[in-house]
This record gives structure tokens, sequence and C-alpha cells, in this order.
């Protein structure tokens, strides 16, 4: 039996689907007996610390912290200082599960694999699966010496090829979602169930993870707009307790338009049913939208880590980006007002999709080959 170790960090949703959706990849397409256990060594104050960093009003920090690091010279000092954290607890890790196959997901736990596996003086084989497809950062390429570069887009293994990896580690595999994105069958009873008309418009607002301030201003701009009386709006508001009650006492007042949703690990069937999403441009989301072939409307992103994703969605002509929640109103009325230019997105959506939807089995044949599983 195979042992592959998925090394991941719980910082927002993505990183935690993007490991879902590898040990999907593995299960459907490797048809060997193979162990696969999840590991985050990071410490548990993380993921809260990255939520506060990345909030709408502390993220100009953020973005200036990203474009500080975003060389190799801090970028092997954070993961050294990284090691001297958790070094210990990734090594104990090893040394219990014995890993043929170490893959990382998170930019915290790259460089950090090669100082653990000369300290053990290990012979487990190492992948790095990048977990950004368009602004990746330092953090990523700090360990050419990895067995398998897994690149979701042709800009990043053209980085790592550029950054000193070797050409032939590096495999371009397109975006990775979880297996019920890839799937077009979904809940059809669900509008029924929601309220809704099967004519009616629905959009849908979220998709964050954490929530945010920004969906008050948009619902609030919704009912300024009139929408409310055209359109039905399903609203996510994530851990944010505070967007979470301000949005239901507006929704009770326009009890018809609005539908609130908590935070939901499987979002698949309310967005199947939606016409329009809008969120913030975080590549999972963006790309389980596009596998559900619905036209995207991004209010935002996190400033370094995620422009290349709002640049992407302008340049293939799949979605608006528009930040101001002023002029959402304006926008949305004037997306619904031409059925063609909406056909054509669709259209534009379906192309990608289909070039990102072999993704998973493409994954599995690289790791087959360092595994060297026939």
């Amino acid at each position: 039996m195979k042992k592959v170790a998925i090394i991941t960090n719980r910082a927002g949703g993505g990183h935690i689907s993007l490991t879902k959706g590898m040990i999907d990849a593995i299960k459907m397409h490797i048809q060997d007996d193979i162990e696969v256990q999840v590991f985050d060594p990071t410490p548990d104050v993380f993921p809260f610390a990255y939520a506060i960093l990345t909030s709408w009003k502390l993220q100009f920090l953020w973005g200036i912290l990203w474009k500080w690091c975003d060389n190799m010279f801090v970028a092997k000092l954070i993961h050294r200082l990284n090691y001297q954290t958790f070094g210990s607890t990734l090594k104990k890790f090893i040394r219990e599960f014995q890993p043929d196959l170490i893959i990382s997901n998170s930019p915290f736990a790259t460089f950090e694999l090669l100082l653990a596996k000369n300290e053990l003086k290990a012979t487990f084989k190492t992948a790095v699966h990048v977990a950004d497809p368009y602004t990746p950062h330092t953090l990523w390429f700090t360990n050419p010496e990895v067995d398998l570069f897994l690149s979701p887009t042709p800009e990043v293994s053209q980085k790592a090829l550029a950054l000193g990896f070797h050409a032939d580690v590096i495999k371009t595999v397109g975006w990775l979602t979880r297996k019920e994105f890839l799937s077009d069958t979904h809940d059809t009873s669900l509008k029924k169930l929601l309220g809704f008309n099967e004519d009616d418009i629905v959009l849908f607002l979220g998709g964050s993870g954490f929530g945010d301030d920004k969906t008050i201003d948009i619902c609030k701009e919704f009912v300024k707009a009139g929408l409310h009386k055209k359109m039905r709006c399903i609203v996510n508001t994530g851990f944010n307790t505070i967007s979470l009650g301000t949005v239901v006492s507006l929704a009770q007042k326009n009890r018809d338009a609005f539908v609130i949703l908590p935070y939901l690990s499987n979002l698949k069937h309310v967005l199947a049913i939606s016409d329009l999403i809008i969120g913030k441009a975080g590549p999972n989301f963006l790309f389980e939208c596009i596998q559900l072939k619905k036209p995207f409307l991004a209010i935002g992103c996190i400033p370094g880590q995620e422009e290349g994703n709002l640049a992407f969605i302008q340049k293939s002509g799949i979605g608006w980006v528009e930040k101001d929640p002023r002029k959402i109103g304006k926008l949305i009325t004037e997306i619904f007002s031409d059925k063609i230019e909406y056909a054509k997105k669709v259209s534009l959506i379906e192309t990608i999709r289909k070039e990102h939807q072999d993704t998973p089995k493409r994954i599995a044949d690289e790791i087959k080959k360092v595994l060297r599983i026939e």
C-alpha cells in the first residue's frame, strides 16, 4: 500500500476545497490501494489571523505585506521562521505516517518539506500543488528540488521555469475542483423549495467564506435600485454575525426578495439555480462557478494575492468586475437587459470549463508516475 500525505492550511476555504478535490482525484483515477492523510502543521491561530488581515477593512495591509514579501530572500526567510514554529510538528507527522509522497497545497509548507526531508534523511517524494492560478507568490517557488510541481495555468508554469524548476517536474494540469462540481446534475426542485418561481432571475451573493461588510452595502443597493421587485437574491453571509444580523433585518422588510443562508460546505445546488454569482474573486470559488457555467460579477479581491483573478475575468470575458457597491444595481440591470451579451458570457465560460474538466485525471496520472504505479 502506498501512503500519500496532503499538507494544507485552514486559511479561508480554498485550500480545504483543493484538498477534497485531490482526495477525489486519487480515489476516482488511481485503482491501487492508497492511504491518504490530510495534515495542517500551522498553529491554530493562523486561520483567524488570516481572516482578520484579509477582511475588507484590513486588506490594504495584507496587500502591502504580500508585495513586500514577494521575493526569494524574504520568502525563504518566512519559510525558515515557519520551520522554527512548526517544523517539529511536521517531522512528528512524517515519522508517524511514513508517507511515500507528500503533496503540499499550502504556500507555507513548500521549502519546509525540503528542510524536514533533509533533516530526517527521508526518501519520500514531494509535490507542490499551487493554489493561485494567476498571481502566485514567491513562497510557492522556493523548493525547486520537488519531484512534482502541479501548476494550474501556463502562467504559473512559466514562473516556475524562470525561477529554476526543471521542466520535467512542471506539469500544467489545470484548476482542480471537487467532483460534485464536475457533474451536470443538480437539485431542480430547490428553486421551488426556496419559494421562487421557475422563471425568476436569481442572484447569489457571497462565497467569501468569512462574510464581509460589502454584503450589507450590496443588499442595500439591491433594494435602492428596485431590483428586489424584479429578482430574487440568495445571500450567503458566512461566519460574519454582524453582517448576518443586518442582512436579516433588511430581508424581513423585503421577504419575497431575499433568502439568507449561513456558511455552507456544499453550495453547488444553490449556485446551480442562480443566474449570476456575485462575490470576491477567490480562485476556488471562481472556478467552481465556471464548472457550473455561471457568469461571475467580482466585487473585489484580496490585494496582491487575487488581483490576477480580476484580470482573468476581464480578459477572458466570462464576467464583470465592479468594486463600488453603489454601481452594482445599475450594472445588474444592464446585465439582464442584454440577453445576447449574457449568452456570450455563458459560451465563453463553457470553453474555459472544458479546459479544466480533466484536471483530476491529469493530476492522478502524474501521481502514479511519481509513485511508479502502473
